[in-house]
């Protein structure tokens, strides 16, 4: 190496082990060493460290954004705390409420109320008691006298899965199709699955796997919801979901650090070298990779990840998921005297109107999935202003009587750039047992290996699950 190449070398950042074999040694940090490297402050990553702490190992946790929660993010807008990312805490989530209470927070009732919607299909605005009979109603037999908000719950109570891991069964592989033909099979219209296929519940219907959302019915079904559309009882940490990984990190032996993304990870004798985007080298026994895939594919493995599992990381997709905040101005379901939410088969998705305590409505989300990537590729000020344009077209009251106060995007969101993972059709047979395989001394958590848990849970079983890998690895 020249003297130019090295000067060169020595003003950038180091970035992943393939700049880091290039430095001379002369220039390399020591390496820190530490038991396991754990990468990723979300849940299920500090769920992994705290296990492993408790039973005596050397624990360093690196986390590339600025404090601990991953996709738990709560914020204050417009007066009321919003939940970004996981909104709420189920009756079967045991590990996320042992967190709760060993950290000594509290939870109380889920405070989400949604007015029921009104409807915006086939161009026209219709109020929910007058669907039935309504000319945009363009379903077929008895679909007609279901909302749409409904179908797809209606075609889900045909589930032929019964336990929450009977999608990992080889026997239910032929169901690895687009949901829309599974729908379809079930009887439902052209129109019911187009409408079907708008529900913000499913990414795109032809480009999910039917396997997956079926899955996830179950293991809903297993947790005590009922299929008339009404949840079971749900809860929030008092103050806001982020402050449980807030808590946890707190509890950490070894202070969390912040801002350091991991860049590569290599096979070093009997351990692992861990390349960090500060430049820090960190050697280790194990390794619990509790990144999102997006972050993964990004990491550079030596040795190089198995074919099958390179392809998994590279091909899974992520629901795009964005929402735009509003405040109403004024009443305007006073004024057209419809119901306040609005269900559309439009851009707009959903706008859910939010309901206080004492039943008032407080502010409006308008919650975007299928066509979140058109409004992120608009600066804020243009994305705002459609929103507003676009809605008064679909409901003429709201003209003026609302203003946006807040929205966020979580694939634009650095280092997670999407919601949650998504199966296409042929995945679940590929990818299911392939995602959370360790690779030599590397594991992997994440809701993207989730088996038979939803939500927040899925994220702690997965960090227990990587945590458990480690100590049997000894």
């Amino acid at each position: 190496m020249g003297r130019r190449t090295v000067t060169a070398t020595r003003r950038r950042v180091v970035q992943g082990l393939g700049a880091l074999a290039t430095l001379p040694r002369a220039v390399r940090a020591a390496p820190l060493t530490t038991d396991v490297v754990v990468a990723g402050a979300g849940l299920a990553g500090l769920n992994a460290a705290l296990i492993l702490e408790e039973q005596g190992y050397k624990v360093t946790v690196l986390e590339a954004g600025p404090g601990p929660g991953g996709r738990v993010q709560t914020r204050d807008i417009g007066g009321r705390l919003q939940e970004l990312g996981a909104s709420d805490i189920g009756t079967g989530y045991g590990r996320v409420l042992d967190q709760i209470q060993r950290r000594g927070l509290e939870t109380v009732p889920w405070n989400i109320r949604v007015r029921p919607f009104t409807y915006h299909v086939n161009g026209r605005l219709v109020a929910g008691k007058d669907w039935a009979g309504s000319q945009a109603n363009r379903l077929e037999g008895d679909e007609r006298a279901l909302l749409p908000a409904m179908l797809e719950m209606h075609y889900l109570g045909r589930n032929p899965l019964k336990e929450p891991d009977d999608w990992l069964q080889p026997e239910f592989r032929s169901l690895d199709i687009p949901a829309d033909d599974w729908f379809g099979a079930q009887g439902a219209s052209t129109e019911a699955r187009r409408l079907i296929g708008a529900s913000f519940q499913l990414s795109e219907s032809r480009g999910t796997s039917a396997l997956s959302v079926l899955r996830d019915g179950a293991i809903l079904k297993a947790s005590g919801a009922n299929w008339q559309g009404k949840p079971p009882p749900m809860q929030q940490v008092e103050g806001g979901n982020q402050r449980l990984p807030q808590a946890m990190a707190a509890a950490l032996k070894t202070p969390l650090r912040t801002g350091t993304a991991v860049q590569g990870v290599r096979a070093a004798g009997t351990g692992i070298d861990v390349a960090s985007s500060d430049g820090q080298t960190y050697r280790a026994r194990r390794v619990i990779l509790a990144v999102p895939l997006t972050a993964l594919r990004r990491i550079r493995f030596e040795p190089a990840l198995p074919s099958d599992q390179a392809r998994a990381f590279r091909e899974m997709g992520y629901s795009r998921t964005s929402k735009f905040y509003l405040r109403a101005t004024q009443p305007f379901w006073e004024t057209d005297g419809l119901d306040a939410s609005l269900w559309t088969d439009t851009e707009l998705e959903r706008i859910f109107a939010l309901e206080g305590a004492d039943g008032s409505v407080t502010n409006l989300l308008v919650w975007l999935n299928r066509t979140a990537p058109p409004f992120d590729r608009l600066t804020g000020a243009d994305a705002r202003a459609y929103v507003l344009k676009r809605l008064a077209e679909l409901r003429p009251a709201t003209a003026g009587k609302v203003e946006v106060i807040a929205e966020h995007s979580w694939l634009t969101t650095a280092g997670i750039e999407g919601c949650l993972a998504r199966y296409g059709p042929g995945q679940v047979t590929a990818f299911a047992d392939v995602l959370p395989r360790p690779h030599g001394a590397v594991h992997f958590a994440g809701e993207h290996t989730r088996r038979v848990d939803v939500g927040m849970e899925a994220a702690m079983a997965s960090g227990e699950r990587a945590a458990l890998e480690v100590i049997a690895a000894g």
